[in-house]
């Protein structure tokens, strides 16, 4: 089953950047995993806001790399130089002045198996995978304002006097 009600509203090449995206902000987000480990690990007797300011840089680092890759990944192919690579060997660029349009070209020898069919089973879902983390997130939103507004409510609204016993 694929949803192509995305594919109306957002261009093809949104929704794969979008779903390119989500996969690396996976390998993105283990690496900043590790580095807030590292981080409470090796500062455990600093102060407190050194701490918290080095976790919210690396935040702000994930959330930069995220952006950055979702940027390169809407680039159009037809810009990008082709890559061949051969058997696992270093990649070799073609020229600019190839006026064929260019293209990716990978042999699937040098890719195991699982990879081939992650990549095949990614890229038959992309725009799924995408219609469900948008629903995700959009109902992680609304709970977040449900939250803060219970916390207004709290604030302003349901306020009492305290008893004196």
């Amino acid at each position: 089953m694929e949803l192509t009600v995305t594919g109306g509203i957002l261009g093809d090449q949104l929704i794969k950047a979008l779903g390119n995206t989500l996969i690396h902000s996976l390998w993105q987000g283990v690496l900043l995993a590790i580095a807030g480990g590292l981080i409470i690990s090796l500062t455990r007797r600093q102060t407190a806001a050194l701490r918290y300011n080095l976790l919210l840089g690396a935040l702000l680092l994930f959330t930069g790399g995220v952006i950055v890759t979702f940027l390169w990944q809407l680039q159009p192919m037809q810009n990008a130089h082709a890559v061949t690579a051969v058997n696992g060997t270093a990649p070799v660029i073609n020229s600019a002045a190839n006026t064929q349009p260019q293209q990716l070209v990978v042999q699937t020898e040098a890719r195991p198996v699982l990879t081939d069919m992650l990549l095949s089973y990614f890229n038959r879902y992309c725009n799924t995978i995408v219609m469900i983390w948008f629903l995700i997130i959009c109902i992680k939103s609304v709970k977040l304002v449900a939250g803060v507004y219970e916390v207004y409510q709290l604030r302003r609204i349901k306020i009492s006097a305290v008893s004196k016993y």
